[in-house]
């Protein structure tokens, strides 16, 4: 079993797109992602704020308009960092990071 993740860029229009993966050795694998038109929250939620957290966590592409929040009746328990890791990095290189946040609320895109 092979496991490839796969980053792909946005698009500017839905549809079908077809993808190919190629080895050394020329053995290909053709397939295709279908890409769809995603939610529009900020219209959904009109005075509330779209929950972007649990949004990208549930990967959704249906409306659910229970994913808006009134950030006045939010109550949340204090965010805390769970972990770190690498917690160290050398200063010539390059070092992706991933740290996990607890009750971290993202209610802006930009907070995600």
């Amino acid at each position: 079993l092979t496991e490839i993740a796969l980053i792909l860029p946005p698009r500017s229009n839905p549809g079908i797109k077809s993808l190919l993966i190629r080895d050394a050795a020329n053995y290909s694998l053709h397939f295709k992602i279908e890409y769809e038109v995603p939610c529009n929250y900020a219209m959904i939620c009109a005075a509330e704020h779209p929950n972007y957290m649990k949004i990208l966590d549930l990967a959704l592409l249906e409306c659910m308009p229970e994913l808006c929040v009134n950030l006045k009746s939010l109550s949340l328990p204090e965010s805390r960092v769970l972990s770190v890791v690498p917690d160290r990095a050398v200063i010539s290189e390059v070092t992706e990071v991933h740290v996990q946040i607890e009750n971290f609320p993202g209610t802006d895109i930009a907070d995600v």
